[in-house]
């Protein structure tokens, strides 16, 4: 048996079900007292759940999709229908897509009249028009993008659609990543256009997507897999060709191989600075900008949001608000908002940090992927490993991280792992995660 530590219980969990008493003994270190990192399923005490974390899973998930599958749990479809308010306060339906429009079209506003909306409904479709030809130009360069990344606002000027992207573009993606319009504009193309060329159809785990985490635990509970809450890793150093020493407050203890799971930013602090090796990688992780987001849980009351609607994003002077409320589920909106936007009342706060997607972090992937293939012992997983940040990366991340480990030591690969076989791991299409 080979040991193996593995930092970090999100995506991390999943690793540990891969390989755990299949020529591996893992021990998985989690420095919060909850598993799941930004699975985060909220439960109150009138029975109602919300996510706290990650929500939305669309077809692109191939990989998550089978582990749900393989898992035994169920899934519920929906449309995830979004709409946008300009500062002039014109709301439009921007997904789904122009065909489930003329349906919206018969349902005037019985507070305007027919005049207005039909305005509307012009203005409506005059967007989606030019939304929908900047989407075909990005699907037409998107490997050359994917391949070659330029900042945002160096290839809408190349398009020139500069002023519908101030209006629209920037807003919209500014308040799906939880940033300004002008940082939203220094993340690379192919990162930024993700939530704009994914189709309405979403997924989401019935009684709430920490049920996947609780069912792998449940799995290596019963394997007697070690799990460690509530220790955080101080220290990884390499004590040898083929031996790594992890250090928590509690002690420490020998490992053949290590699997950081967690943000480049929890990973610099790990690494050992004084390693040649290492201490490359901690100043590229460094390089990786992250910020803050809050999210605000409250009952929604209010009548100013279409019932049907599940994402509401509205421009103001301050910048783009965002609201997403799942009316057939809970009835609880989740905001994103800043520490000084708190709203009163409310049920929960929950605060995650996420990276800034730009150059830097373009180059923290890149480096990580390429330490990976080296196959020397020391492996990053989780999202930073893999295209985007969104769950999937890091399912695909930790399937990679598995193959590697199985084809160092020529052991017999698992039947759950050749299951992902006929799946894509090596390369990853774009695909997004609230």
């Amino acid at each position: 048996m080979k040991r193996i530590a593995i930092i970090g219980s999100g995506t991390g969990l999943f690793l540990a079900r891969l390989l755990h008493n299949h020529g591996f003994d893992v021990t998985v270190y989690e420095a919060a007292d909850r598993l799941g990192g930004h699975i985060n399923t909220l439960k109150f005490p009138d029975g109602r759940i919300v996510e706290g974390g990650a929500e939305f899973l669309n077809p692109t998930y191939t990989c998550f999709f089978k582990l749900i599958e393989i898992l035994g749990l169920k899934l519920n479809k929906f449309t995830a229908t979004m709409e946008f308010t300009d500062l002039q306060n014109n709301t439009f339906l921007f997904t789904p897509c122009i065909n489930d429009i003329f349906s919206k079209i018969a349902a005037y506003d019985k507070n305007k009249s027919f005049i207005e909306n039909l305005e509307n409904d012009i203005n409506e479709l005059a967007y989606l028009k030019k939304l929908y030809s900047i989407i075909f130009k990005f699907k037409q360069q998107e490997d050359k993008l994917t391949r070659n990344p330029i900042f945002l606002k160096d290839w809408i000027t190349q398009i020139d659609e500069q002023d519908f992207a101030e209006k629209f573009i920037y807003p919209v993606l500014s308040s799906f990543y939880g940033v300004t319009s002008e940082q939203a504009k220094t993340k690379m193309t192919h990162y930024a256009m993700t939530y704009l060329i994914t189709g309405s159809d979403c997924y989401e785990v019935r009684g709430g997507l920490s049920q996947y985490i609780d069912a792998l635990k449940t799995h290596l509970d019963n394997i007697n897999c070690t799990i460690k809450l509530s220790t955080k890793v101080q220290k990884i150093t390499k004590v040898s060709d083929n031996k790594f020493l992890v250090k928590t407050e509690k002690g420490e203890d020998e490992y053949d191989n290590v699997a950081i799971c967690v943000s480049a930013e929890a990973a610099k602090e790990i690494l050992d600075e004084n390693s040649c090796e290492t201490s490359g990688l901690i100043n590229i992780f460094s390089n990786v900008l992250y910020y803050d987001t809050v999210l605000s849980f409250n009952d929604n009351n209010s009548e100013e949001y279409c019932k049907k609607v599940v994402v509401h994003i509205k421009q103001t002077n301050e910048g783009a608000k965002t609201t997403a409320t799942k009316s057939w589920n809970s009835n609880i909106s989740k905001q994103w908002v800043t520490e000084a936007t708190i709203p009163e009342n409310n049920l929960a706060i929950v605060r995650y940090r996420h990276p800034m997607m730009n150059d830097k972090y373009y180059l923290a992937q890149e480096i990580m992927k390429a330490h990976n293939l080296k196959n020397n012992g020391l492996y990053f997983g989780s999202i930073m490993a893999g295209m985007n940040d969104s769950h999937e990366s890091g399912i695909r991340a930790s399937l990679n991280i598995a193959r590697l480990l199985f084809k160092k030591y020529n052991f017999k690969t698992p039947k759950i792992l050749k299951s992902f076989d006929s799946l894509d791991t090596g390369s990853e299409k774009m695909c997004c995660c609230f």
